[in-house]
């Protein structure tokens, strides 16, 4: 009875993980929804010493059905100009978003922006009259809304823009 039951636990096991690992679908037409979901960057070019860098994320929804959007996966990278990662002061591992839940629902055809304000210089090492690469990423690969109801965005995405420190 023991051998059973490990195997068919091990069955169960098997096709979880697979489940998890297929792109999460939003129709039984196949619609995905990291192709479905549009994303849109935006930011200052030029950025004064000691500022705050304001950017902002407009998600729209193009799916037939409604998706889940946790906004604590936004976020920001500073790049070279040779497009490698600039040096970096502090990690921060953790940001809570106080301004928006910790999962914003989009209805089919709805548009929704968050705007975030982050001290880059707190983080980053940037030099005055330099040019950098701000990458402007959403990045959730495991995080779903507690319902299970709806679908949730379960992607990663980044936009890069260039930057002018003065």
């Amino acid at each position: 009875m023991p051998a059973l039951y490990m195997r068919i636990l091990l069955k169960i096991t098997l096709l979880l993980a697979a489940t998890c690992l297929l792109p999460q679908k939003a129709t039984a037409t196949g619609e995905d929804v990291c192709e479905c979901v549009k994303l849109k960057v935006g930011s200052a070019d030029t950025l004064a010493p000691n500022t705050y860098l304001d950017y902002r994320f407009s998600v729209k929804n193009t799916c037939k059905s409604k998706v889940w959007v946790n906004t604590s996966s936004f976020g920001f990278a500073i790049y070279d100009q040779n497009n490698k990662p600039a040096r970096r002061l502090r990690e921060l591992t953790f940001v809570k978003r106080y301004k928006y839940p910790e999962f914003v629902l989009i209805e089919p055809n709805a548009e929704y922006e968050f705007k975030f304000s982050d001290d880059a210089f707190f983080e980053y090492k940037m030099d005055r009259n330099s040019k950098y690469i701000v990458g402007l990423r959403f990045a959730n690969k495991k995080y779903k809304h507690p319902s299970g109801r709806n679908l949730n965005f379960l992607c990663t995405k980044e936009l890069k823009r260039l930057l002018y420190v003065k």
